[in-house]
């Protein structure tokens, strides 16, 4: 966790800083309306905070869940492998013919 926090270090502290930001705003037309500038302004910074770890949780929980493609070989792909094989004398032609028909489903 703490390899998120170095590397990402400068835009945590830019974010925190919009944070406060808003909040002094929101809480600016608050005070315009009458209301308490100190209560509008901590209750904006902790939505603030919630909302941000929301986003956080969701994406860690989208990048855990993602799957990774691996192409499906095909029948001509398993068929190139052991000609390969059989050119290089590992199977004889007998082990490849019978290896051909299997793969094609004859």
């Amino acid at each position: 966790m703490s390899d998120f926090f170095s590397k990402y270090a400068v835009l945590l502290i830019v974010l925190f800083l919009i944070r406060v930001i808003l909040s002094i705003v929101i809480a600016s037309f608050a005070k315009k309306k009458g209301k308490s500038f100190a209560l509008f302004f901590v209750l904006t910074l902790l939505f603030s905070a919630v909302v941000g770890i929301l986003v956080l949780l969701i994406s860690v929980s989208m990048n855990n869940n993602r799957v990774e493609y691996e192409p499906k070989s095909t029948s001509a792909d398993e068929i190139r492998k052991y000609k390969m094989l059989l050119d290089s004398g590992a199977i004889t032609q007998e082990e490849y013919e019978e290896k051909k028909k299997q793969l094609l489903g004859m």
